[in-house]
């Protein structure tokens, strides 16, 4: 029972390797998401904003606009983004290693 339990409620998919770059592009995507929440009245945390901003890389010039049409047009070009980081995930994951291992042959 308590491995089904387990089982159902992982936090990620195994179907993807996840290099930083997905990883980033998710959070991209919820920051959005979160923000056209925002937008049409909900209520979220700042904080948790601000850490999805962060993890996403995103800079502080695109930060909270208040236009919902800007909301959604950013919205969409992150899902975009994800699609093809999802497209590419294994490159992306041999790229990062590649780039771990150049970093520990330089020290």
């Amino acid at each position: 029972m308590l491995a089904a339990e387990r089982s159902v409620s992982r936090k990620f998919s195994k179907t993807y390797r996840w290099p930083p770059t997905l990883i980033s592009r998710v959070s991209s995507l919820h920051y959005w998401k979160l923000l056209l929440r925002c937008a049409k009245g909900g209520l979220v945390s700042i904080h948790e904003l601000a850490s999805l901003q962060r993890a996403a890389g995103l800079s502080d010039s695109t930060s909270h606009p208040t236009d919902i049409t800007h909301i959604v047009g950013y919205l969409r070009e992150a899902r975009k983004q994800l699609k093809e980081a999802q497209q590419t995930h294994i490159q992306l994951c041999d790229e990062h290693l590649q780039e771990l291992a150049d970093a520990k042959v330089l020290d």
